[in-house]
């Protein structure tokens, strides 16, 4: 289930590849040069240059590696209104949604990882 669900007013801030880690929002362009805003699973850092495994999380597939130079910036705020137009502010820079986040992006991967055994077993069974 998708922790955005459309209508939110995000702040997306400008941070330091560096700072990403795995359960981060983060807004950036794809090789088609589109805008994305997708979950980091996995980060590796070589030569200088740090690289984002990213899924949106009601995606099956993962997004093709991003380089920090395509990040755009990190959500750092959500803005929801409610019913009645009560409005709730989530910081995601809190303790409670950096753990939150930090757990969707293992859940993701684990079951990233579930699936593709999954087929694999099941393309050599035969039935």
């Amino acid at each position: 289930m998708p922790f955005l669900t459309g209508g939110e007013i995000l702040t997306i801030r400008k941070v330091p590849s560096t700072s990403l880690k795995k359960g981060d929002l983060i807004f950036f362009r794809n090789s088609h040069g589109h805008p994305v805003l997708h979950r980091i699973i996995r980060k590796k850092r070589a030569d200088n240059v740090c690289m984002f495994q990213t899924k949106g999380d009601s995606l099956r597939e993962l997004d093709e590696p991003v380089s920090d130079k395509h990040v755009l910036g990190k959500v750092s705020g959500v803005e929801r209104t409610h019913h009645m137009n009560h409005v709730r502010q989530i910081n995601l820079e809190s303790l409670f949604w950096v753990v939150t986040n930090y757990l969707a992006a293992l859940n993701i991967l684990t079951g990233s990882r579930v699936r593709r055994a999954v087929l694999k077993l099941l393309g050599r069974v035969h039935l």
